[in-house]
């Protein structure tokens, strides 16, 4: 039962919640597009970056080295071109260099590359200048992410396809020709943002043999002094780990006529770049996040003060400081969450609107898996919705430390027998209060508004309010319901001392006593019947068959008070009159005690006020009593004892006593 009961007592909660925000749509609204605004952002940034670095890393991954020898008449070749598939140029050197390069302290591999021709195709998809490229099998395999067959890429006869090269024409295992020779395509290479999209990857010894038979590259040979086969263009070195690269670029410069360059500086102009562009993402998107978070804790705070009349209403019917709580937190926490998600879906829109402008620009392929975006993207709504909770809750304490709670009181328990107003002790006692004083500072000074009252009100007894305006009748109200804490003395609820204790306060306000707001107090986001209801949706003691009998209740005070066909009415769709009825429903939904009502026939017409006395009247029976804070004499004079507050004292109306 507890576990339904708890189920229950949070799909109540998150109803007024969602309610609530459905309600100030408006103001809901804008609180989501400004939270969508800077998750937006952030999401941006967190996945331009770690699209970026997986990109950068990929890049580090296919070079395989951490040096690259160049002849030392490579003057104008981009070093990048080289690293991701050779460059337009036919630059070469001895191959006996690779051997040399392989001795040098710290290198554990060389890898060897030969470039030959740029073909200028016209006619093709995939491009007007493409290169031809021989590599080693190990690197091949490696550009390609392991996924060529070494047997083929070791075949003479076989090419891998950079991703741009005819497109729409080569695929793997079709058959292209090249320079006079026909060729298999052993696999597609995938995108990469890189010149190696428009290179054709041969291997090595192919590539020599296509460029000895070669007219147009005859006077690179001459000029070089041997022939292709005894001639690479680049070389690679892989170094161990912890080597110090700088003595060994040194060292390999040594070497002969060569220029050599640190892979990770290939890498520098692109990074620079990249971090100058995230840089800016980063301090928009960050002003934006914090504007947007001033502007909704702003928000929010404005909306919780203004509401103070509602979470009054929620502490009459039952609720906790904590189930307050839990409403206004729930309510920003849902406005953050929301506004959050749609944020995700914008900045994953501005994400890939970026991958597509890099790589438009060649300038790198941005490589973000689906878990990461899918992590990233759940990390900002959570950090959203924790904001939005942590945001309200300055506003949502404030509201909930009201002075509700009992003052601590080192005087001694007054008795009841003192009070100046009793009835006869021929029935039970269900409600007392002894000696209670109340005060207010304004401007400085302390108002007393009630001193030494005290009163007992005993089942089957209707007793009438009475007092001029702003005397203190709605504030003993308020004390006798346990909303307000009294500076002085005790009130009793069945003969036993009111508890201390948050929980157990509301647990008599949600069954024991019924409360009537003299403004009726309506929950403006709720319809009749669920203003009616509320009582039940917040009740933490209330059974499961006891909450299905308050449905049933509910519709059968509707119908009593003749508001059946308001029912699903929302408070502003609802005469004055009408609320009034509506705020008495709610008031004797759980069947109280004791009923409070603070002038219900006030500002009504004659027939609502016959109506309303009436029901109220109706409630009076042994297990049950009422108190009219009331100015309506015709009232009054119907209560079974009418008692009047003046100058802050209680007593009995000489002048109506019926007893």
């Amino acid at each position: 039962m507890k576990m339904r009961t708890a189920k229950r007592l949070f799909c109540d909660a998150a109803r007024l919640v969602r309610r609530s925000i459905a309600h100030r749509w408006r103001q809901s609204l804008a609180a989501m597009l400004v939270t969508a605004l800077g998750a937006a952002l952030l999401l941006a940034f967190a996945l331009l970056r770690d699209g970026a670095e997986n990109a950068l890393e990929a890049g580090r991954r296919r070079l395989g080295a951490d040096l690259l020898v160049l002849p030392g008449n490579a003057v104008g070749v981009d070093a990048e071109r080289v690293l991701f598939a050779g460059a337009p140029l036919n630059v070469y050197m001895p191959e006996a260099l690779a051997t040399s390069a392989a001795t040098l302290p710290g290198v554990v591999h060389v890898e060897r590359q030969f470039f030959t021709q740029t073909l200028k195709l016209s006619c093709c998809s995939g491009g007007s200048e493409i290169r031809l490229v021989g590599v080693e099998p190990k690197s091949l395999r490696r550009m390609a992410g392991d996924g060529a067959e070494a047997g083929k890429v070791d075949a003479v006869s076989f090419a891998v396809l950079g991703n741009k090269v005819l497109q729409g024409v080569a695929a793997a295992g079709a058959r292209v020709e090249l320079l006079g020779r026909v060729f298999t395509v052993s696999q597609r290479l995938g995108e990469t943002g890189t010149s190696l999209d428009f290179s054709i990857l041969l291997p090595l010894d192919t590539a020599r043999t296509l460029a000895a038979n070669s007219p147009a590259l005859a006077q690179c040979w001459r000029d070089a002094g041997a022939p292709p086969a005894q001639l690479v263009s680049a070389l690679l070195l892989e170094a161990a780990p912890g080597t110090d690269l700088d003595a060994l670029a040194r060292a390999a410069a040594k070497l002969g006529d060569v220029r050599v360059f640190r892979a990770d500086s290939v890498f520098a102009k692109t990074k620079k770049l990249l971090d100058a562009t995230l840089l800016v993402l980063a301090l928009v998107g960050s002003a934006a996040a914090l504007a947007g978070a001033a502007a909704f804790v702003a928000q929010f705070a404005a909306s919780i003060a203004e509401r103070e009349g509602e979470w009054a209403l929620y502490r009459a019917v039952g609720a906790t400081h904590r189930h307050v709580l839990a409403i206004i937190v729930g309510e920003a926490l849902t406005l953050a969450a929301a506004g959050a998600l749609a944020g995700v879906l914008i900045g994953i829109v501005l994400h890939q609107a970026a991958a597509v402008i890099f790589h438009n620009a060649r300038v790198l392929p941005l490589e973000t898996s689906l878990g990461a975006t899918a992590f990233a993207a759940a990390a900002v709504v959570a950090l959203y919705a924790a904001a939005g909770a942590l945001a309200a809750l300055p506003a949502a304490l404030r509201i909930v430390s009201k002075k509700e709670s009992p003052r601590s009181n080192n005087a001694p328990t007054p008795s009841l027998a003192a009070s100046s107003a009793r009835p006869s002790p021929s029935t039970t006692l269900l409600l007392g209060a002894s000696n209670i004083s109340f005060s207010y500072h304004a401007d400085g000074a302390a108002v007393d508004v009630l001193g030494s009252v005290s009163l007992e009100l005993r089942a089957n007894e209707s007793v009438a309010l009475t007092g001029v305006s702003g005397g203190g009748k709605t504030t003993l109200l308020n004390i006798l319901g346990l909303l307000h804490a009294p500076d002085g003395g005790v009130v009793s609820i069945r003969e036993t001392d009111a508890p201390r204790t948050d929980v157990e306060r509301a647990a008599l306000r949600s069954r024991v006593v019924g409360y009537v707001f003299q403004s009726s107090q309506l929950a403006p986001a709720l319809s009749a019947r669920e203003n009616v209801l509320l009582p039940a949706w917040l009740a933490a003691n209330l059974a499961p068959a006891d909450y299905d009998a308050a449905i049933a209740r509910a519709d059968a005070l509707l119908a009593v008070l003749g508001l059946t066909e308001r029912a699903t009415h929302l408070p502003h769709q609802l005469s004055f009159g009408q609320r009034r009825r509506v705020a008495i429903a709610r008031a004797v939904l759980l069947r109280p005690a004791v009923l409070l009502a603070d002038e219900p026939s006030n500002d009504l017409d004659p027939a609502t006020a016959a109506i309303v006395t009436d029901f109220l009247f109706a409630q009076v029976s042994a297990n049950t009593a009422v108190l009219i804070a009331t100015h309506d004499t015709q009232l009054a004079a119907r209560a079974s004892r009418r008692l009047r507050l003046e100058d802050g004292r209680l007593t009995a109306d000489a002048v109506t006593e019926l007893r």
